[in-house]
């Protein structure tokens, strides 16, 4: 996806990452943020944006869920822990990006270069990661003779190993000693804005959408069959137009079940007053009769 292309659909990846990068007018590029399965490709439409305003490119191919923007704005308006959760991610994002702009400014392309490397393998669980030096220079924001120099210097010390499109971390924590102070930033931002998909559990936002979307439906179908048998009880035929009804919103299906309440109680006070009625028409028939 293109900065300025239309915000169709959001991605919920399941597998793989995708980064986020700004567009510079001579056609450079520079990353701003990284998207796994913690997360969601699209995040803008959380505020209701119809393009992006950055390029997305997929570093890391896996598989995604794909939902149109038109179902992910009518989810975050009935679905309130759907839209918490999209908060809470939102949050977690920015975190990451204001983290990165500080970090491209206060620390070395060695140091940033170990940061980056391993917020990929947090992201794919694979230690092999199919990347080129290229690419590394890109996301990274400088020339590719200077990633060379970087990349060797981590290889020299035995953390890393570089191969035919590919770089392979050997020492994890090695590499994290040699990473500047913000990878363990945004990790604990993360984690404290989305503990149950943090980016290292193996448990991915697209499980939450799940079990979310499964809830909502279930609750909408229980509340759609108490009105039905509400309108039973109230009258002996139930009305042809309480039919479908499972298919409104929840004010939908609300607003109905209000109606049907308040025509129960003004039949009831109907009722009581022609029972009031026959008991004193009955009374005074009986004095009549004495």
């Amino acid at each position: 996806m293109d900065a300025d292309s239309s915000l169709d659909h959001v991605f919920f990846p399941d597998s793989g990452v995708v980064s986020v990068v700004a567009v510079y007018p001579d056609g450079s590029i520079i990353e701003m943020a990284t998207i796994g399965r913690e997360g969601c490709a699209g995040v803008q439409a959380v505020f209701g944006a119809k393009s992006s305003s950055a390029r997305l490119l997929v570093q890391i191919p896996g598989s995604a869920a794909k939902m149109s923007r038109a179902a992910f704005t009518r989810a975050m308006g009935s679905m309130p822990s759907f839209r918490s959760l999209m908060y809470a991610y939102v949050q977690a994002f920015l975190e990451q990006v204001m983290v990165s702009v500080a970090c491209n400014g206060a620390h070395s392309l060695k140091e940033r270069l170990a940061r980056w490397l391993l917020m990929m393998r947090d992201r794919s669980d694979e230690e092999a990661l199919q990347i080129t030096q290229n690419l590394l220079a890109e996301m990274l924001g400088v020339q590719r003779p200077t990633v060379t120099n970087a990349a060797g210097e981590l290889e020299r010390a035995g953390l890393i190993e570089r191969g035919r499109q590919q770089v392979t971390i050997l020492d994890r924590q090695g590499l994290i000693e040699a990473s500047c102070e913000c990878y363990k930033l945004v990790r604990a931002r993360v984690a404290s804005h989305l503990p149950k998909t943090y980016i290292n559990t193996g448990t991915t936002i697209v499980t939450f959408l799940m079990v979310f979307l499964i809830q909502n439906s279930q609750n909408r179908d229980s509340a759609a069959i108490q009105v039905k048998l509400d309108e039973l009880i109230r009258v002996s035929t139930a009305h042809n137009s309480f039919v479908g009804i499972e298919h409104l919103n929840d004010n939908e299906l609300q607003e109905i079940r209000t109606k049907c309440e308040r025509r129960a109680e003004a039949e009831k006070a109907g009722e009581a007053s022609v029972k009031r009625t026959g008991k004193k028409a009955k009374r005074a028939a009986d004095s009549a009769v004495g």
